[in-house]
């Protein structure tokens, strides 16, 4: 297994230590439930944060040691899987499961890998597949592959690939989100401000607009305000959501509508949406880990960044931080509204 040595120092360490001539079993179940979600960084450049499923046989594998257990990342850009290509056994990305949980989650980074090379990330399929190894009593390597996971493919949905009739709901949305954006039209999260462009970043204003969205389908009833406090927007949708109490201003009258909303903003805001639809909701985090970026929280925003993960609506970044203060695309945004009303529509718990 050469060419996995190559890859990652790491595994190597712990290949050389797996026990020589154990029995490998004559099938490992599929990964299952891939999804895979683009971030950027400052610069512009993209990552990818790949989740996927394993069976309870093949973590029993990796905590009984019966063989090592990897898991393959393989990638298609212009047409070519780099599985089938002459040099995968050197550049197909691998890492080995040392998690003991079902669900793992992995980054793909372009930039930092100098081994996969130049790649077009506006044109990305991927899947993936495990792989167990063990070493047998001569000295060389035994494996058992599994089959790939689901294919999930990274790429621009326009209005001329996107179903008729469909390119008047939105534009410009990543093919990974249209499941949910179509989820999203179904339920009226989709805003006028926003479907021109689904992945520009999402702006306070209008993610008020989304959010009291969701407050109304939950509720069934139209909210309603008063007065306006703020001397820097005169937007209904917002001024309904701090009469909610899901928003409050910046200070000195002012809301900043057109500041780009964070992270740890948007947990807050979906948080308070619960609180105000349904008082009986479970607010309890344990169990909930110390994220890595833990400090970077404020503290206005701890119990709503841990609420919101421990109910898997906001997901980590890969390497156990949250990214608080990261700013979330106009898709992404929505895609979190829908996964709120999905998980508290029937007035679950």
């Amino acid at each position: 297994m050469k060419k996995i040595l190559i890859l990652i120092v790491y595994v190597f360490f712990v290949l050389t230590s797996a026990v020589y001539g154990q029995e490998l079993p004559t099938k490992l179940d599929d990964p299952t439930g891939l999804v895979v979600e683009q971030k950027h960084y400052e610069d512009g450049s993209a990552y990818f944060i790949l989740r996927f499923n394993i069976s309870e046989n093949v973590v029993s594998l990796t905590n009984n040691n019966s063989c090592m257990v990897l898991y393959q990342v393989d990638y298609m850009s212009s047409g070519n899987w780099k599985s089938e290509s002459i040099d995968a056994d050197v550049y197909l990305p691998t890492s080995a499961l040392i998690s003991s949980e079902e669900l793992i989650e992995t980054i793909f980074d372009p930039a930092n890998n100098f081994l996969i090379g130049d790649i077009n990330t506006s044109d990305l399929s991927f899947r993936v597949r495990l792989v167990c190894s063990s070493w047998t009593d001569d000295g060389e390597t035994k494996d058992i592959f599994s089959a790939f996971s689901n294919v999930v493919s990274f790429g621009t949905v326009s209005a001329d690939t996107m179903p008729s009739g469909q390119e008047d709901f939105y534009r410009n949305a990543s093919s990974w989100a249209v499941e949910e954006l179509n989820k999203a039209v179904e339920y009226g999260f989709i805003t006028d401000k926003i479907k021109e462009d689904m992945k520009a970043p999402i702006t306070r204003e209008e993610f008020c607009e989304v959010v009291v969205g969701l407050y109304e389908k939950l509720t069934g009833t139209t909210a309603t305000y008063d007065s306006n406090p703020f001397n820097d927007t005169t937007n209904q949708e917002i001024l309904k959501a701090y009469e909610l109490g899901i928003v409050k201003g910046i200070g000195e009258g002012k809301f900043a509508p057109n500041n780009l909303i964070t992270r740890q903003e948007i947990s807050v805001m979906l948080s308070r949406v619960v609180k105000v639809c349904n008082m009986e909701a479970d607010f309890s985090t344990s169990g909930v880990g110390k994220f890595k970026d833990e400090e970077e929280i404020a503290p206005w925003a701890i119990d709503a960044v841990r609420f919101m993960f421990n109910k898997g609506i906001v997901k980590g970044i890969g390497d156990g931080s949250i990214d608080p203060k990261g700013n979330t695309t106009r898709e992404e945004a929505v895609l979190l509204v829908v996964r709120t009303f999905e998980k508290y529509m029937n007035g679950s718990k």
